[in-house]
């Protein structure tokens, strides 16, 4: 686990304990989702090898295997520690995982809405302009 040693070292001894601290639950916190995520592929594998690797190539199976394994992946690299805690590189990492992680989740359930919509175009385009205004204001943000 690494720790920003020159910041800590530039605090309170009293303050340079809290940060310590808190990384320490943090890093317990992504241990611990870690082994959650391994727990739940384990038990879940056999289904999805057989429901899903053997289906048909379709977007909902790819934004699935996005979700599932770059997720996977992704809590990999968190736990441990492989980047420094306060790099420009690891803070892009952060943002493009959890921006691609975000917007495969969002496009299945947008799929999903408009599969139950029986594919009606008024929902798709209504979903798509909602989709839209919602990414740009999440890469826009408002000061």
């Amino acid at each position: 686990m690494s720790f920003p040693s020159t910041e800590v070292a530039l605090l309170s001894p009293e303050n340079a304990a809290v940060v310590i601290q808190t990384r320490l639950y943090v890093h317990f916190c992504e241990t611990a989702t870690t082994f959650w995520l391994l727990y739940d592929w384990v038990i879940s594998l056999g289904d999805e090898i057989e429901l899903i690797w053997t289906s048909a190539n379709t977007p909902p199976k790819f934004l699935y295997f996005i979700s599932r394994y770059i997720g996977l992946i992704v809590q990999f690299v968190y736990v441990t520690d492989s980047m420094p805690l306060y790099c420009r590189s690891q803070l892009i990492f952060r943002a493009v995982t959890y921006w691609v992680l975000h917007v495969s989740v969002e496009l299945t359930l947008l799929i999903r809405i408009y599969a139950l919509w029986n594919q009606s175009k008024k929902v798709a385009a209504m979903l798509a302009i909602a989709f839209g205004l919602e990414q740009t204001v999440a890469t826009f943000p408002f000061h």
